[in-house]
């Protein structure tokens, strides 16, 4: 199995490399046959001049003909060694120790090829390797090797006494000083690395491996220049040291020079041609020159070269064990990259490593993982702007963007750089400040136009705010720079479908698409613009197609059930957002989220109520967890948890002014209008002439008997927005709160006047309805004429005709609104109340009809219950009623409905423990004089 040399190389290398002809030619052979010695003779040849190929061939030939020829089973380890198949050269070593070559021979190179193999317990343990008996300058390696075995470990302190054993009577060589580089690095002690690196140097100028140890800690450091020049010297003084290559070559593309590392990359595939580490950076070359399919193959090597390594192999080497992970997961493969990653995170907790764990965890929903990663090592290196961007956005994606924003801020005092000002744009759009990210991102482009996650920010902002040229002109910018780049083109294509180009939209989509043929996004926008023009099997089978390739992507999954609901299955909907959900495993929790969303949509309550299970909304400080859940419980009926999860909403949203508009509505809707006061207190400190903020503060302050400070906002918004309707409305509404009628009448007909809509009209009519049903009844009438069409209306119009016993125009009325809106639960369910008023025996038909589209709704049930009474099914109606009151005790009406079945039943005491709640508080319903009449029987 083959092996490769990570940068950080073994403390004795040089030592090793300088004696390597000595133990290659002073063992005396045994060998009496005159080919095994020409064979053997001619591989230490090759050997010396670097051809390992040749020397194993020969070595191959000597041994078939002796093979207890312990001079070449010894070659033979370190001619395997150098070709890095380390576990057959600690075959051939420990058979060279067998035949009786010299532990001093054997113990360098087989501590070699055992810590290669991720065995450093055995270097440090074995007897084999003890100290006694070897020649000084064996012993000076081996504790040099030994450091080496420590320091993988992660026990520092041994291997620095290793290390000052070797130092004891070596204090002026270089090689100490050498290995003394990696160890500090990997100790963290950045300031102890750069002395020791610069002592070999002084010690040893034309050394090229102190050059190279000397660049490893200004590139640890991010000191990129000094880094350059001491990379620069080492391949001066040796053009082919590779893992100076290898180093410069990373560095190139740190600093944006592809071309310059895409040669260093090809001088060290000549001398190393399947080096899993140069193929990932020729595979970041390939990327940053836009050749996608090239960059995956390359990647497919990396992780075919590595994939095969017994993982106890790589336990301890954490630059391969970081290069499989990039691979996977450079290839979409994060489950295959995680074990890779998470082992260098266990070697060496402050690498690059965390930053892209980070990257994983969060394409996985686990934020807060993320966050624990990046903190850690941000410890570390303080100073990182990309982790820095990450860790902003792990705190936005747990619901924390004030969080994020406080971060970049921070960072940015320290150090302003156009990619922090970036980030700051980001989070702060997260928070729900997008004027203030609108300065950060236009600051930052006009800095590095060249940025593409900047144009990309910024182009998605101009698409929110609808300002679809800029958008444009920044898309376009970008595809200019990098025409090949399949995430720009999908941008393209966001740019052209909101212009309504729905074909060149089409046509970027179908190009991101080609050029990155794994992509999903491209995919999944053009199956939206499937469903957009209404081809939804063409969309169905084009996400069926990304489920193959990737059975577990969830957008795919979302993008599916947004089609069912679009071709109304209800029943797939709740499969695919099912799936999702559980795929996501509680870390990616849109999934619940549009489930629990789904349900609310479509009036099922209880199954609402049911889906927020997966949300666990009790602990949670996730904000759109927390808003959804309280709607869930605000429809089943419970006020109470609803209340308490908005209270924690209010304070999780920050100074998110939308955010805390909304939830001040929901706050008003469970009764709480201190609560929706204090919110929206919150908004208006941000945003103090946020026109809906101010609209519901009118109303909260009504609620709570404010009536002048209702009148002063409301004034105010008139004052401010003189050319809308909201103003006279809510002015009308605090005239209503004074009892000054003909003055809110005025003000609402103002309002009409201004925005003639049904909400104005309506206004209008409740007004008229108190006083003047006619002339209500005749505004009513009036505006269906220019306008047939208006469930909102026509729902208020046949409602006041049934209250008034006009029953058949109110049926009318009702089936026109059924024709005008026929999903709708609550039209039918009315329509159902008026047949059974006219006895009419399809009312029950209607009913069940409405109660498959909500079966949730508890007054379609006691609908749905009445109506089976009057079909002569008292069981059923009798259960009905039960599940009905269950789900909805506050409603007098169900109650009075069971309190008449359970009479009719002569179950007295159970109907009259229904009937007193109904009647106690004095509550107007319906068949009030009804239930007073029941109850007096009953006593």
């Amino acid at each position: 199995m083959k092996l490769f040399t990570p940068p950080v190389r073994h403390a004795a290398c040089q030592v090793l490399a300088a004696a390597a002809l000595v133990f290659a030619t002073c063992g005396v052979s045994a060998a009496t046959d005159p080919k095994a010695s020409a064979y053997y003779e001619d591989a230490v040849k090759r050997y010396q001049q670097g051809d390992m190929a040749g020397a194993n061939i020969q070595l191959k030939n000597a041994l078939r003909l002796d093979r207890n020829m312990l001079q070449a089973q010894l070659l033979m380890g370190k001619v395997l060694l150098e070709s890095s198949d380390v576990l057959a050269a600690e075959v051939a070593l420990r058979e060279a120790l067998r035949l009786g070559v010299s532990r001093a021979e054997v113990v360098l190179p087989l501590a070699r090829a055992l810590l290669d193999q991720s065995r450093p317990q055995d270097v440090l343990d074995d007897v084999l390797f003890a100290n006694e008996g070897l020649p000084r300058e064996t012993l000076h390696a081996l504790l040099l090797l030994k450091a080496a075995a420590a320091s993988e470990q992660g026990d520092h302190r041994r291997a620095f006494r290793f290390l000052e054993e070797a130092q004891a009577d070596a204090a002026l060589r270089a090689d100490t000083h050498i290995a003394e580089t990696p160890l500090r690095i990997r100790a963290g002690q950045f300031a102890e690395a750069l002395a020791a690196a610069n002592k070999a140097v002084g010690l040893s100028p034309q050394n090229p491996e102190a050059h190279y140890q000397l660049g490893t800690v200004h590139h640890a450091q991010s000191r990129l220049a000094p880094a350059q020049a001491s990379y620069d010297r080492a391949l001066t003084l040796a053009p082919a040291h590779q893992e100076a290559l290898l180093s410069r070559a990373g560095l190139f593309l740190d600093l944006g020079k592809v071309d310059e590392a895409a040669k260093d990359l090809r001088a060290l595939q000549a001398l190393r041609p399947k080096d899993p580490r140069a193929t990932y950076l020729r595979a970041q070359v390939l990327d940053r020159q836009g050749d996608a399919s090239g960059a995956r193959a390359a990647l497919a090597e990396v992780t075919a070269l590595l994939d095969p390594v017994p993982p106890a192999m790589l336990r301890y080497k954490p630059q391969l064990l970081m290069l499989g992970g990039l691979a996977h997961y450079g290839q979409g493969a994060t489950e295959k990259a995680k074990p890779y990653l998470e082992g260098v995170q266990r070697l060496q907790g402050n690498l690059a490593a965390n930053k892209l764990l980070a990257q994983l965890y969060l394409s996985e929903g686990n934020p807060e993982r993320a966050v624990q990663t990046l903190e850690d090592y941000l410890r570390a290196a303080p100073r990182d702007l990309p982790a820095i961007e990450l860790l902003a956005q792990a705190h936005t994606r747990a619901g924390r963007p004030a969080r994020a924003v406080q971060l970049v801020r921070n960072a940015i005092a320290a150090q302003d750089a156009p990619r922090l000002r970036s980030a700051l744009g980001i989070a702060l759009l997260a928070a729900g400040q997008p004027q203030e990210a609108l300065v950060e991102l236009e600051g930052a482009w006009a800095r590095n136009p060249a940025d593409a996650r900047t144009g990309a920010a910024l182009s998605n902002l101009y698409l929110q705010r609808k300002e679809l040229q800029k958008a444009q002109r920044v898309t376009e910018a970008l595809v200019k720079r990098q025409p090949r780049n399949p995430g720009i083109q999908d941008l393209w294509g966001m740019v052209r479908w909101r212009q309504g180009d729905l074909a060149g939209a089409r046509k970027a989509f179908e190009t991101a698409a080609q050029l990155d043929p794994r992509a999903v996004q491209p995919r999944l926008n053009l199956a939206r613009l499937d469903v957009r023009e209404g081809q939804l099997q063409t969309a169905a089978t084009r996400l069926g197609e990304v489920l193959k390739t990737d059975a577990r992507n969830v957008e795919a999954m979302f993008e599916l059930a947004l089609v069912a609901e679009r071709a109304g299955k209800p029943d797939q909907v709740v499969s695919w957002y099912t799936k999702a959900a559980d795929v996501s495993q509680g870390r990616d929790l849109r999934a619940a989220l549009a489930l629990v969303r789904f349900h609310l949509r479509n009036n099922n309550a209880p199954a609402a109520l049911k889906a927020t299970e997966r949300l666990a909304p009790n602990g949670s400080e996730d904000l759109g967890v927390l808003v959804a859940s309280s709607r869930a419980y605000l429809a089943n009926g419970d006020t109470n948890n609803a209340r308490t999860l908005l209270t924690r909403a209010t304070r999780v949203a920050g100074f998110n002014v939308d955010a805390l508009v909304e939830l001040a509505v929901l706050q008003l809707a469970v009764g709480n209008a201190p609560g929706a006061t204090h919110a929206l207190q919150k908004a208006l400190s941000k945003d103090a002439s946020h026109l809906q903020a101010n609209a519901v503060l009118v109303d909260a302050l009504l609620r709570q008997g404010d009536l002048d400070g209702a009148e002063k906002t409301a004034r105010a918004i008139t004052q401010r927005h003189p050319k809308r309707a909201i103003g006279p409305v809510l002015e009308g509404d605090v005239s209503l709160a004074r009892r000054q009628a003909p003055a809110a009448l005025a003000f609402f007909r103002r309002a009409h006047a201004i925005e003639p809509t049904s909400q104005t009209l309506l206004k209008i009519h409740s007004l008229l309805a108190a006083s003047d049903p006619a002339a209500a009844r005749r505004e009513a009438e009036r505006w269906l004429q220019a306008h047939p069409q208006d469930a909102t209306v026509l729902r208020v119009h046949a409602g006041m005709l049934a209250r008034s016993g006009q029953i058949v125009e109110a049926r009318q009325a009702y089936e026109k609104l059924v024709a005008a809106a026929p999903g709708d639960p609550l039209a039918l369910n009315d329509l159902a109340n008026v047949m059974l008023r006219q006895k009419d025996a399809a009312a029950l038909g209607t009913a069940e009809k409405a109660l498959r589209l909500a079966p949730g709704r508890a007054e379609i049930i006691d609908t749905v219950a009445w109506a089976a009474r009057a079909a002569g099914q008292t069981d059923r109606a009798l259960q009905l009623l039960r599940d009905a009151r269950l789900r909805a005790p506050q409603h007098p009406e169900i109650r009075f409905h069971l309190a008449t079945m359970l009479a009719a039943a002569g179950r007295k005491a159970e109907a009259r423990q229904e009937l007193e709640p109904a009647l106690r508080d004095g509550q107007w319903f319906e068949s009030r004089a009804e239930a007073e009449s029941l109850l007096a029987t009953l006593n």
